[in-house]
């Protein structure tokens, strides 16, 4: 199935030696580079060792579309997290006897990167809550650890439980980095069920395939072992969706493999031939939803997809079933 796909960020950064390479064509072969590389192996063992969280992250405050420039109707919503800081937000309505999914983004962009992708989520019909973390958007604070990313995800299912949401209503839906908190989260707060799209092991091991440069340099020792969803994936007791684009070159696909393998039941994998890492929802086409629809239906809830033309010009609560 041939789909055209809107470019996206990458969700981890470029490496810093790309940039020698293209500065520096005899990089490797004089004393100017040798000191380059100590500097910059330097600089990293100081980010390391001060703020590791804020060296790996990619925070983005830039807004670049909204919800209303496809005729999505939502609702704007600020969220308080633990420190005190506003999560911002979008809820989009659904069908009210559907289950809430609750979008967990990847490292790059933020809410409004994902628009697109809450146009094309919305053929379910299901109720939809995106949030910013700390640092990303428009919302505010800065993320200090790993904590300060499971502190916004629990803030925002909280938000939910205030309007009558039970966790055991909600889906729990996370996209590369936002998979390891969506997965910390089904832990914490069973949901009806988890999909993890495009997630990684950890986060030690995507900056080994990412950016080898940085990990054998120092990251071996100074990147702490954090978003280790492998670790943590045996502890799950919700069915699971692993869903992986096969031409993946940020996160590699044999990572939800590995993901699969140690997962309890019930479980399953699916595999996007040509999905890269952020569109296997175009790529895939109807075989992509063909497996959220299957998901919906094991969990009691019986969906039919609603016709993409017009589900950015409709409210879906007014579509009929």
């Amino acid at each position: 199935m041939t789909s055209q796909s809107n470019f996206r960020p990458s969700e981890m950064p470029i490496p810093r030696e790309y940039f020698m390479f293209k500065l520096f064509p005899a990089f490797g072969t004089s004393r100017m580079t040798a000191a380059l590389l100590f500097v910059v192996i330097l600089v990293d063992i100081l980010l390391l060792s001060c703020s590791p969280i804020r060296m790996m992250v990619r925070t983005s405050t830039e807004i670049k579309e909204m919800p209303e420039l496809y005729g999505i109707p939502y609702e704007e919503i600020w969220i308080g997290s633990a420190d005190q800081s506003r999560l911002h937000a979008y809820y989009i309505s659904g069908w009210p006897e559907r289950p809430v999914v609750v979008f967990f983004h990847g490292n790059a962009g933020n809410i409004s990167d994902r628009v697109p992708n809450l146009c094309s989520l919305r053929t379910i019909g299901t109720p939809i809550l995106i949030f910013d973390y700390r640092g990303y958007g428009q919302t505010e604070g800065k993320p200090k650890n790993e904590q300060s990313f499971y502190e916004d995800g629990r803030a925002a299912i909280s938000f939910l439980k205030s309007r009558g949401w039970e966790a055991s209503r909600m889906i729990y839906y996370g996209r590369s980095m936002g998979a390891a908190m969506a997965l910390q989260m089904a832990i914490e707060d069973p949901p009806a069920g988890l999909v993890m799209e495009a997630g990684w092991t950890s986060m030690k091991a995507e900056v080994r395939h990412s950016t080898p440069f940085l990990y054998y340099t120092v990251g071996w020792w100074g990147i702490p072992d954090i978003f280790n969803s492998i670790e943590k994936i045996e502890q799950l007791q919700v069915p699971l969706v692993l869903i992986h684009g096969d031409q993946d070159r940020i996160v590699p696909p044999w990572m939800s493999e590995e993901l699969y393998k140690k997962a309890p039941k019930p479980k399953s994998l699916h595999v996007i031939l040509g999905g890269r890492h952020s569109d296997n929802h175009l790529v895939g086409g109807s075989i992509y939803w063909d497996i959220w629809i299957s998901f919906l239906n094991d969990l009691g809830v019986n969906v039919e997809i609603i016709p993409e033309n017009k589900v950015c010009e409709d409210d879906p609560v007014k579509i009929s079933k």
